[in-house]
């Protein structure tokens, strides 16, 4: 026991002696400790107070610098926003620079200013003379006027940067210089003070460590292994999971520093071949073509302004070249003071989620933009769209229905029953009935109808039904369309007006006309009614429009459509088939005397006086009548019937109805006979070109001929010109006759030549045919390059009947081609027209040839000869040459003669002969004025 209790006492002696021990050792460790923490303390305070002055000072040169610099950019900026941002970036510069300065001057609380620091540097700083605080106080007294009027102070801060940069730089440099050696003074003396009280801690620390915490170590390290194992294994997933996230972080403790801290997993987004740690910041510009994410951003500045946190975007190019978009979320880590010390950042790889963002944005703008364009061209097409739920008794219109209607969709209610009552005439009943049909058999369908819109217009409307079914295949809704389409409507109606009414009068055109006959022959063809048709032609009207012109004629047309309508308002259809003739069929009469009293009507009516603009005109009509089933019921012989009873009425003297008798065919077959002689006899070369000699009055000589169509029968006779000439314009056989009368006389007249026989001119006669409806000019040229005549001997006498075309460019430009080519122009039948006089001023014509009515007995006729000698002193005027045709005596040749006539023809001298007798005439032509003039002269 009592060894026990000296075991116990000597445990208990054991224990208080290693506890006393431990005790003091811990107290002094902990004395020492506590003065070495307060000396490491004081040292470390020295350290942040010292960085912070040599760190201010260097960050007052930096921003003397940007100072110095910022007047020139901004005086070279032209935009005003560029301007303006650079001016807030010197205004930051400005109130750092004076912060700085003024913590350099005089410090914070009640510490030493740091410019005491040294006698070097309170010598740096002092007041008077060339000293660092009056430079710093000049620049940014300078440059506060500056920013308050740029203009009234840039030669002050021009002025100030100047020294600046020659004085300032330079002394705060040297600042910079004194406030680090001082620093460095500083901080060498407290760590001396400190190694002293370092080296009695680490000993005593050293001797319980070994003897009192070495235990403790032991399971301190085993506990740190674990735990290091444990923090090893987290931070790889925390790893894995950044890359998996494609996240990086980085840390960047001060705006200006030129490193930052880069997470493994940012390098290794970026691509960089770095290893974790602090890199300069540049290496995140290695191939970025775009922003570097950690500088010269406005989210970094607002987090260092700021402290707010912010996100940013950006997009960085890798050394390999890709691209990708980089999501930036910003941090600012505060100090004690709340200031902010540091940023650090989260930088994510969102290229995916950007590109999906984009795509979905892209979508949406797609769909908006298509949406719009949709209504857009609804309201250009002038469209809207309704849907009508079944059973339902509203209308739901769409935007562009509301727009189309001209209703505002806050007033407007579209109940059937109000939509209805928009619709004219049978329309809302048309409507009902086509919905009803729609659902019953699920097509489609479409109706035009009259509507009255909110402004009070009427507009045609194209209303389009579509039936739409339910889940089940049951009608559930109506969707439709409705379109304006009173343009279309309204041209649909002008191009049927176009197509089957005359513009001029207003009355049914020939295809119109077409239509009713055929319709009406069908009916009479049944047995079922008569009908009579009656074809109506003005008499003289080709004189109206060559008197008083074109505008005139179509004046007249139009007041007798006016009369026609009146006339058969009740109980007759009036076409215009074209020209002054004019169509009309009655239906049902009760006897021929009612075809006989409307055929009176006409006339009479007709032969009223019509008063023109341009003056006062009477014309009369011929008419024509063929009675449907009696005289035939087809159309095409009614037609023809018709024209052969009108062609009665005109030989009987006109103003005057005839109906068709069987006789008047046969004339038609006359007709027909005579233009399949012409045919034949062009295709066998049957036609002959004789000769009427054109002498020359003053020599009784002849100068030329005149070439003129013979048409021979079997019986060695000639058909008159009178009769084939008709025909053949009828018959569009007028340009062939035409053509082969050139080329003959031409040939003939280069034979005549080289036999010997004098240079005479050969004249031919041109239809309007030949210059409106075929080529000419080509025809001429052909005849005299096929026969090699000289053009001068060749004469193209044209009618007046070619002034009836409106086209007087084209004659103009036709006959002054024909002019340049040496050709002689005559207007031949002077007198018989109304309209030539104007044109002899304006056509290159060399001849004017008088026609025979004014020749024929003028010796005897002292009006004629008054008129002859008007017209011969037109054309001496004019500096024209007259020839008088028709002349068959000796008188009517004196008298033209007297009256200084150029040429004359006629039967006086020879009448038209073949081709060889007409040159034995002229030679005895020519013999006898030798005998004339040498009589004379005797």
């Amino acid at each position: 026991m009592a060894q026990i209790e000296r075991l116990a006492r000597k445990e208990n002696a054991l224990f208080w002696r290693y506890t006393r021990r431990y005790l003091l050792a811990m107290g002094l460790v902990g004395g020492a400790i506590l003065l070495g923490a307060f000396q490491i303390n004081q040292a470390l305070e020295l350290n942040r107070r010292e960085g912070a002055i040599i760190s201010t000072a260097s960050t007052q040169q930096r921003l003397a610098q940007q100072l110095v610099l910022l007047p020139e950019r901004i005086e070279a900026e032209t935009n005003n926003y560029s301007r303006n941002l650079t001016l807030d970036v010197a205004r930051n510069a400005v109130n750092e620079m004076r912060a700085g300065h003024g913590f350099l001057v005089n410090g914070h609380g009640d510490d030493m200013p740091p410019a005491a620091d040294s006698d070097a540097l309170n010598n740096l700083y002092e007041t008077g003379g060339l000293n660092l605080n009056q430079n710093v106080e000049r620049l940014l007294d300078a440059y506060d006027f500056y920013l308050d009027d740029p203009e009234a102070g840039q030669e002050a801060v021009r002025v100030a940067s100047f020294n600046a940069e020659n004085f300032l730089l330079i002394l705060l440099e040297r600042a910079v210089e004194l406030h680090t050696a001082a620093s460095e003074a500083k901080i060498d003396h407290a760590i001396t003070l400190h190694r002293f009280w370092f080296t009695i801690a680490l000993g005593l620390f050293g001797f319980i460590i070994l003897f009192v915490f070495r235990p403790l170590a032991r399971n301190a390290a085993k506990t740190v292994v674990a735990m290091s194992a444990e923090i090893d294994e987290g931070a790889n997933l925390l790893s894995k999971s950044f890359k998996i996230a494609k996240l990086g972080h980085w840390r960047l403790v001060s705006p200006y520093s030129e490193k930052a801290w880069f997470s493994k997993e940012l390098i290794d987004l970026l691509a960089l071949d770095l290893d974790e740690g602090a890199h300069p910041r540049k290496l995140l510009q290695l191939g970025s073509e775009v922003i570097d994410p950690l500088s010269n951003h406005g989210a970094m500045n607002r987090v260092w302004n700021t402290g707010v946190p912010d996100v940013a975007r950006s997009t960085f190019q890798k050394p390999n070249g890709d691209v990708i978009e980089l999501l930036i979320h910003l941090d600012a880590e505060l100090d004690s003071a709340g200031n902010v010390g540091g940023v650090v950042g989260v930088v994510k790889d969102d290229t995916a989620e950007a590109q999906a963002e984009r795509a979905l944005v892209k979508s949406y703008d797609t769909i908006e933009r298509k949406s719009n364009d949709l209504i857009e061209a609804q309201r250009l097409g002038k469209l809207g769209t309704f849907r009508l739920p079944l059973g339902s008794n509203r209308v739901g219109w769409d935007e562009s229905a509301y727009f189309l209607m001209g209703f505002d969709p806050t007033e407007f209610d579209p109940r059937i029953e109000n939509v209805g009552r928009l619709y004219l005439n049978d329309g809302f009943a048309r409507i009902t009935a086509l919905k009803e049909n729609v659902v019953q058999t699920g097509e489609t369908q479409s109706v035009i109808v009259q509507a009255r819109t909110g402004s009070g217009a009427v507009i045609d409307l194209q209303i389009q039904f579509k039936l739409q079914v339910d889940d089940q295949g049951e009608p559930a809704a109506l969707f439709g369309t409705m379109q304006d389409v009173s343009i279309e409507r309204a041209a649909a109606r002008e191009l049927e007006k176009l197509a089957f009414f005359d513009g001029l009068t207003g009355l049914a055109n020939r295809t119109l006309f077409n239509r009713e006959l055929n319709r009406v022959s069908a009916d009479c063809a049944d047995g079922d009614q008569r009908a009579a048709l009656l074809i109506i032609d003005l008499d003289h009207f080709k004189e109206v429009n060559d008197t008083l012109g074109h505008q005139a004629g179509d004046e007249l047309l139009g007041i007798v459509g006016k009369r026609l309508t009146q006339i058969f308002a009740d109980n007759g259809f009036v076409a215009r088939l074209g020209g002054d003739e004019f169509a009309v069929i009655v239906e049902d009469y009760a006897s021929k005397n009612v075809i006989d009293q409307l055929c009176k009507d006409i006339i009479k009516n007709i032969s009223i006086p019509a008063t023109l603009s341009s003056g006062m005109v009477q014309t009369n009509a011929s008419i024509g009548v063929a009675l449907a089933a009696t005289d035939s019921s087809q159309p095409d012989e009614l037609l023809s019937f018709a024209d052969l009873a009108l062609y009665s009425s005109k030989a009987q003297g006109r103003g005057r109805a005839s109906y068709y008798a069987p006789s008047f065919s046969e004339a038609l077959e006359v007709r027909t006979s005579l233009a399949a002689k012409i045919r034949s006899a062009l295709d066998h070369n049957r036609f002959e070109a004789h000769y009427q000699p054109i002498v020359d009055v003053a020599t009784q000589t002849v100068s030329g001929f005149e070439a003129l169509l013979r048409l021979p029968t079997s019986d060695g006779k000639y058909i008159p010109p009178s009769q084939f000439i008709p025909i053949a314009e009828s018959s569009h056989l007028i340009a062939d006759l035409g053509s082969f009368i050139l080329h003959e006389a031409c040939r003939e007249a280069q034979s005549w030549l080289a036999d010997g026989q004098p240079r005479r001119t050969i004249s031919v006669n041109v239809s309007a045919a030949q210059i409106w409806h075929g080529d000419l000019e080509q025809v001429v040229v052909s005849a005299l390059d096929r026969s090699g005549l000289d053009p001068q001997l060749l004469c193209i006498e044209l009618t007046e009947s070619v002034f009836v075309a409106d086209n007087f460019d084209k004659l103009d430009e036709i006959l002054c081609r024909l002019k340049s080519r040496g050709i002689q122009l005559a207007l031949d039948d002077f007198g018989t027209g109304y309209s030539s006089l104007g044109y002899l001023n304006r056509l290159p014509f060399d001849i004017l040839k008088i026609d025979r009515m004014f020749v024929t007995n003028a010796h005897v006729s002292a009006e004629k000869r008054k008129m002859l000698r008007g017209v011969f002193s037109l054309a001496k005027g004019l500096d024209l040459k007259v020839t008088a045709e028709g002349i068959e005596s000796h008188e009517e040749f004196e008298l033209v003669r007297g009256l200084g006539c150029d040429v004359a023809q006629g039967w006086y001298f020879s009448r038209a002969l073949p081709g060889d007798d007409a040159i034995l005439r002229a030679e005895q032509l020519d013999q006898q004025s030798c005998v004339q003039i040498g009589a004379v002269a005797v």
